[in-house]
């Protein structure tokens, strides 16, 4: 490990933690890594615009710091800018990097970024002091995309490298001849060799999608199930690729919405950032695969065949229910009793296999019905007005039974009415008969004054009409 030069990307240390660069913050930090480690040269690199975004106060003392060459800033119109200046310094010098950053579009030139000691992080600790530890730059796409387009420079180098050897070292046409399966085999190789890890036959384990930490601190954060805000990234030919915390997740057709749309283009855009659903990780290749909010359970439905509808209830009319479910005759393949639905609650209980042989088998039966000819029809109306009849005739029946049950209760009125009136007719006898009985008794009673009033009456008369005769002789 080089311990000789040190390299500071000033603009990084002297913005962090800040949202405006620092210049006595670089200039502490300057002080305590070479105190620290004691290097005998320190390389100071700011990019060109440091000195309009710091302090007004500072800006003085970082012009004196320039015109000593105690701080350097890259020529203008440097291709990559600060970043670039400070790889390029310390890559001759074989230095050691301060700075907090990953360098990540440099990931394909500079492999000795990953080199153990090359990279240091500082921090700024109140009341401890900087704190500098070696540290590993964190990968993601744009240094997935680095390290692809380097390894094709790289390719495309050697093939010109070959292609301008002189002509006395090719081989001749005629050992081209002799040696054509030596030259497709090594073609074959050539191009086994550029297919992409996860392409590679004979089973070898794919390339991993995420690096190991950052995959682990995303299992950590996001657990399946929970929801996350991801970028899009890049279009796949089955879904498409987002970005969150730096950690790279898929999404397929299915789970975008149902039905499946023809392009992830139809439904998503390049850099916006979205809010998806985790559905699973992929642990040995460090893969997450998403979905969109509200499609957690439609990709399994969706499996199923696509002329299967969802069965009708037990209860639903003739007119709505296919021919084939109407019939009841013994002539029709009955369903497994397995499989038969009784009602939606019946259905619950199935299997989602076991639901799908029924769909399938209920839709099976509609289409056969569908294309019978008419005849068919013709020779199951029979059943139907069997089964017609059938219903009228228990209607019948029932109205029978209730027209029944209605003159046993007219005649248990009656019977009771009659028997209440012929009560109240004894009672009335009996009332007859006591007023007669009084009656009689009284007569009886006034019987004998009524005979002696009679019988002075009668002799009255009697005197009265012999004391006539007299005074007429005495007259």
């Amino acid at each position: 490990m080089p311990t000789t030069h040190l390299v500071v990307d000033g603009s990084n240390i002297a913005t962090e933690g800040r949202s405006l660069p620092s210049l006595q913050q670089l200039l502490d930090a300057v002080d305590a890594i070479t105190k620290e480690f004691e290097h005998a040269n320190v390389t100071v690199i700011v990019d060109a615009t440091f000195g309009h975004r710091i302090d007004a106060s500072e800006r003085p003392a970082y012009e004196e710091k320039i015109n000593k060459g105690e701080i350097i800033t890259p020529p203008a119109g440097v291709i990559g800018r600060g970043d670039a200046f400070i790889l390029e310094v310390a890559d001759r010098a074989g230095a050691i990097v301060l700075s907090n950053d990953s360098f990540q579009e440099f990931h394909g030139t500079y492999e000795w970024l990953f080199t153990e000691g090359r990279l240091l992080g500082g921090k700024h600790v109140p009341g401890v002091g900087w704190i500098f530890l070696a540290r590993s730059p964190v990968r993601g796409p744009t240094s997935r995309r680095a390290v692809s387009d380097a390894k094709r420079k790289r390719r495309g180098s050697k093939k010109a490298a070959a292609a301008a050897k002189p002509a006395s070292k090719r081989p001749s046409s005629k050992a081209k001849a002799a040696t054509p399966a030596k030259g497709k085999a090594a073609k074959a190789k050539a191009v086994k060799a550029d297919e992409p890890a996860g392409r590679k036959r004979g089973g070898k384990e794919p390339e991993p999608y995420n690096e190991p930490l950052p995959f682990i601190e995303f299992v950590g954060a996001h657990p399946v199930g929970s929801i996350i805000e991801a970028e899009v990234e890049q279009f796949a030919s089955h879904g498409a690729y987002v970005i969150c915390d730096g950690t790279r997740c898929y999404i397929s057709l299915k789970s975008i919405s149902d039905p499946p749309p023809r392009s992830a283009r139809e439904v998503l855009t390049i850099g916006e950032t979205r809010q998806f659903v985790v559905k699973a990780i992929d642990t040995p290749r460090r893969g997450i695969d998403l979905v969109m909010p509200g499609m957690e359970g439609v990709e399994e439905e969706s499996r199923a065949p696509a002329a299967v509808e969802e069965p009708a209830p037990a209860a639903v009319s003739e007119s709505k229910a296919p021919a084939a479910v109407e019939i009841t005759e013994p002539t029709e393949a009955p369903v497994p009793q397995e499989l038969e639905p009784v009602g939606d609650a019946g259905e619950r209980k199935l299997s989602v296999s076991q639901r799908r042989k029924l769909r399938a088998q209920q839709a099976a039966e509609a289409a056969a019905e569908a294309e019978r000819p008419q005849e068919a029809t013709v020779k199951k109306s029979p059943a139907k007005k069997s089964a017609t009849k059938k219903k009228a005739t228990a209607k019948k029946a029932t109205a029978k039974k209730a027209a029944a049950k209605k003159v046993t209760a007219k005649k248990a009125a009656t019977t009771k009415a009659a028997a209440k009136k012929g009560t109240a007719k004894k009672a009335t006898a009996k009332k007859a008969t006591a007023k007669k009985a009084a009656t009689k008794k009284a007569a009886a009673k006034k019987s004998p004054a009524k005979k002696a009033a009679t019988k002075k009456k009668a002799a009255a008369k009697k005197a009265t009409a012999k004391k006539a005769p007299a005074k007429r002789a005495s007259s």
